[in-house]
């Protein structure tokens, strides 16, 4: 019947009780999905069965459950939460951890309606706010990585799911990158929008003889004015700059980050610099 319902659009998705382990399990999960018509299944596991005082199943018994239901493309749900926050034989270290580190976002519900919601727009990044223009009825994923332009495919690059507001705090002296997608109600996904639309590459460190340090070669291809800053970010100074070679002698001995900032306030790491003359 539950399968019927599915099929017939009654039902968007399901969570069927699978209370059992192996071979009383996997076929049967599988069938699930087969049979989904395409709508979601989550599977709920029975985790209350590893208490020692029910039948004292293995921590292996379910994270093998989720690895299955994650290889074909399904949710796992846990019956009842009590153990799952009770940490029975470690399930919650091994998803908090490892397996469920990430967040997730519900499959879309194509089948009522499949049309994405147009990209964000008015993206700025300053002061460690990232901003966007607000529209009516949508919300917000929030990527990031320390890679351009940021893969939101990857599940570990989502930070915030469904926002609601359009702004949100970041880290001022980061080296991560944003993206932002839209999503409407039945969790159509936009277009992703980057953060930032020029990105340079990095370097480790930079050569200097004590008055003058010599910029890699791509520099020339990233627009903004050279800055020095500490380990921590903070801007110390501007730095002169005359094709690939920057002035460093007025900065004293030490370690600086290299780093170049648009018109946008928004800063890309170069390099690491040490300065020491003695």
């Amino acid at each position: 019947d539950a399968q019927g319902w599915l099929k017939s659009g009654l039902m968007d998705e399901l969570f069927p009780m699978m209370y059992f382990k192996e071979n009383n399990f996997y076929p049967f999960a599988i069938d699930w999905k087969e049979l989904s018509d395409n709508k979601i299944i989550c599977p709920g596991l029975g985790i209350y069965f590893m208490s020692p005082s029910e039948k004292d199943w293995s921590l292996d018994d379910i994270t093998r459950e989720m690895e299955i239901t994650r290889q074909y493309g399904m949710g796992h749900a846990y019956f009842r939460s009590k153990f799952f926050t009770d940490n029975t034989k470690g399930i919650y270290d091994f998803a908090t951890n490892g397996f469920d580190i990430a967040p997730a976002l519900v499959p879309a519900m194509t089948w009522i309606d499949s049309i994405s919601p147009k990209p964000p727009t008015g993206i700025t990044q300053s002061d460690g706010v990232l901003l966007w223009n607000k529209e009516k009825d949508i919300t917000y994923n929030i990527y990031s990585s320390k890679t351009w332009p940021v893969d939101i495919s990857k599940s570990e690059n989502l930070m915030l799911a469904r926002q609601e507001t359009n702004n949100i705090n970041i880290p001022t002296n980061d080296d991560r990158y944003y993206a932002i997608t839209a999503m409407d109600r039945y969790g159509n996904e936009s277009e992703a929008v980057q953060s930032a639309t020029k990105v340079c590459n990095t370097a480790k460190f930079i050569s200097n003889d004590g008055e003058k340090a010599m910029l890699p070669a791509w520099y020339n291809e990233c627009d903004g004015m050279i800055i020095a800053t500490g380990l921590n970010g903070n801007t110390i100074k501007t730095l002169r700059t005359k094709s690939n070679t920057i002035d460093i002698r007025s900065l004293k001995d030490g370690m600086y980050q290299i780093r170049i900032i648009n018109k946008k306030d928004i800063s890309h790491r170069i390099g690491f610099i040490k300065i020491k003359r003695f």
